[in-house]
């Protein structure tokens, strides 16, 4: 993309300006991948709409510090999360504390850290009673609390 390098290489933003044509969204996007930009990128982003292309450009030109050369940087992926592989002890979790979803979002990674631990996550398993088949995918002993039934007194 050449607004991409005007927007690092240019000396010139009234030249540079009558030759960008992106949007300024698709811009950001780009440009929040460099994580010094991080800053400026979250302030350009809430006028990426509101305001008019060309002056956008101008704020961005403006304040990108400017290089020989356009740098490169790796797009940014979303982390996979093990937030669905636990999702069926989380619920239960969430519904036993009486927790938001909000709230458990904030707590996700203190229990995923947590049950990274085979004692804790047995100790959450038998506590929630969670099936036994996850025990077997987790490669965690199952152990059956047997409950005294009437015939088990006589």
């Amino acid at each position: 993309m050449k607004t991409i390098q005007l927007l690092y290489t240019s000396r010139f933003p009234e030249q540079a300006i009558q030759q960008m044509n992106e949007s300024p969204y698709i811009l950001n996007r780009l440009l929040s991948m460099n994580p010094e930009l991080s800053e400026l990128c979250s302030d350009l982003d809430k006028y990426s709409f509101n305001i008019n292309a060309k002056i956008w450009y101008a704020c961005a030109l403006v304040n990108i510090q400017k290089v020989n050369a356009v740098p490169f940087f790796e797009y940014i992926k979303k982390q996979e999360e093990q937030e669905d592989e636990f999702k069926f002890l989380l619920d239960k979790v969430q519904k036993y504390y009486q927790i938001g979803s909000r709230e458990m979002k904030m707590m996700l990674h203190i229990l995923l850290k947590k049950w990274s631990d085979p004692d804790v996550l047995r100790e959450y398993f038998e506590f929630f009673g969670v099936e036994k088949k996850y025990y077997k995918k987790y490669g965690l002993k199952f152990k059956s609390k047997k409950t005294k039934g009437i015939m088990d007194m006589i």
